[in-house]
């Protein structure tokens, strides 16, 4: 489960915050808290950027990622 609220800062660029909450069989439960940015760099072309920190004693402590969309027609 991994809930989020998103919102625009400018026509490119776009902010949110996001919850995740996980529950495996035979794994410990974790649960995180975070926030990115994404950025249009043109109309087919997206970067990202994430951070989530752990609310658990078992979720990771950190999470960081960026990534790259192409939108390909």
């Amino acid at each position: 489960l991994s809930p989020n609220l998103n919102f625009a800062l400018t026509d490119n660029v776009a902010a949110y915050v996001e919850a995740g909450f996980t529950n495996v069989e035979q794994s410990p439960n974790t649960a995180v808290v975070g926030s990115g940015l994404t950025w249009m760099v043109t109309p087919t072309v997206q970067l990202d950027f994430s951070m989530d920190f752990g609310l658990t004693h078992d979720s990771p402590d950190f999470l960081g990622g960026f990534g790259v969309s192409f939108y390909i027609k």
